[in-house]
């Protein structure tokens, strides 16, 4: 029996192996794990991943600070390997980044995060960290390290003659997350208040609040230590040898050790 359950186990796993192989993307690495020299770590490049789908910030991007809005902005050149079928997954990757560390689960309120009115006493005996409550003297809603550290890099796709490639942003969040979170009753109305939309302005909408599908996604914590959440879809093919390019607004605030990352895949 346990030669037999091996096997299929083999056999399975050469499947996955040959159908991964079929199966294209586009991966732009525009920070870098390593200070020194190039990295092959798992949360940079995945087993089975071909060199010309690699791209990174040194060889293919160029940079700018903007000082207005304190990011930098990456323009990251691309030719796409081979012919990639709709719909095309866009997904972001930051790791070392650990969402699974208990502290930062448990740092949010839930009936906050499910509109309702909390106490003062609750939110500090849940928000620990002052930064996670309060900014500039209003109280941040909701509060938490997991809201307030929303992964806010932004991505706008290109073909080369300047033709935006659109993003649909919808279905990134399971649904059952979204409907779980509510704005409060006086939302957009109560004084003294900073809300997700202050914070994150290139991320979330203000009509929106917590029922945005990007917060809900990034709310539901990664088992490993490196964080990919779906960012978008992408509903046109993208031919061999095409030329686009990557706008990045690259803000969110990893650490030296983190790399960041966009990919387009089958």
């Amino acid at each position: 029996t346990t030669l037999v359950c091996g096997l299929v186990l083999f056999l399975l796993g050469c499947l996955v192996q040959y159908k991964s192989g079929e199966a294209a993307q586009v991966r732009v690495i525009y920070q870098a794990a390593a200070a020194q020299g190039r990295t092959t770590l798992v949360s940079e490049i995945p087993w089975g991943t071909m060199d010309d789908e690699v791209f990174r910030k040194d060889d293919n991007c160029t940079s700018e600070y903007n000082s207005s809005v304190k990011y930098s902005q990456l323009t990251c050149n691309v030719i796409v390997p081979r012919d990639m079928k709709p719909p095309l997954l866009v997904y972001y990757g930051v790791g070392p980044f650990y969402q699974n560390v208990v502290t930062y689960i448990k740092s949010e309120v839930p009936k906050e995060l499910r509109g309702m009115k909390v106490s003062r006493a609750a939110r500090e005996e849940k928000c620990l960290n002052t930064e996670s409550r309060e900014k500039n003297g209003k109280d941040i809603v909701p509060c938490g390290m997991k809201a307030i550290s929303l992964f806010n890099d932004t991505l706008e796709l290109h073909h080369k003659d300047g033709y935006q490639i659109e993003i649909n942003k919808e279905g990134v969040a399971w649904s059952s997350d979204v409907q779980r979170y509510q704005n409060p009753d006086d939302y957009l109305t109560r004084s003294n208040t900073m809300w997700l939309y202050e914070l994150f302005p290139d991320v979330v909408d203000r009509l929106e609040g917590v029922k945005n599908e990007a917060f809900a996604s990034w709310m539901r914590p990664a088992a490993l230590g490196r964080v990919w959440n779906h960012y978008g879809w992408v509903d046109e093919t993208l031919n061999k040898d095409d030329a686009i390019y990557f706008r990045i607004n690259s803000s969110f605030n990893a650490t030296d050790e983190s790399s960041k990352m966009f990919v387009i895949t089958e």
